[in-house]
């Protein structure tokens, strides 16, 4: 409760490079909190957690301060216990598992499609219709028609026409009506 080092273990004078011993009774605010660099509150506050980065045997390690009040068996607060756990190698994975898991992410929104035949490649690695994966994919279903610029082309290629979109009577808009034109025919 005075803020006072009660006690280190073999670990703790370890990171700290010092014998417990030289510590004992001394202020935790001046001692540990100017060494490992962390607010003087943070080590007075009852609970706290923050990551640390401290340098033992001259690399760079992160720790994981944790702060837990510690209770009498009747009640009342007896003094804090504080815990340095080393988590370098655990925020690493955490990073690189973060990366992966974006790539995932970014190669699962990617469609691998055929640039010549517009085929695409579904998950067993089989080339298959556009329509059909979607269909499966997205359960998507599909109407066809013909846009008017593939309209002209097409009018263009049979030599009938100026290119040019003709309006459809029944919908008002620049649209072909595709199979029911009693000039095409379709199987």
């Amino acid at each position: 409760p005075m803020n006072r080092i009660a006690d280190l273990n073999p670990a703790a004078e370890e990171i700290l490079g010092r014998p417990g011993g030289s510590l004992v009774g001394r202020s935790v605010t001046e001692t540990l909190g100017v060494w490992l660099g962390v607010p003087g509150s943070v080590l007075e506050e009852e609970s706290a957690r923050q990551d640390l980065l401290i340098q033992v045997n001259g690399e760079d390690r992160v720790f994981e301060l944790i702060v837990s009040p510690l209770a009498f068996r009747e009640g009342g607060y007896a003094g804090r216990l504080l815990v340095l756990q080393d988590v370098t190698e655990w925020r690493a994975m955490g990073k690189e598992l973060s990366s992966a898991k974006e790539e995932i992410r970014l190669l699962s929104e990617m469609l691998p499609m055929c640039a010549w035949c517009k085929q695409v490649r579904n998950d067993d690695g089989y080339w298959e219709e556009l329509e059909s994966y979607l269909t499966q994919k997205a359960n998507t279903q599909f109407t066809h028609g013909i846009c008017p610029s593939c309209k002209g082309k097409l009018e263009d290629q049979r030599g009938g026409g100026s290119g040019q979109a003709q309006d459809d009577p029944e919908d008002g808009d620049e649209t072909w009506p595709g199979p029911r034109d009693p000039g095409i025919t379709t199987s």
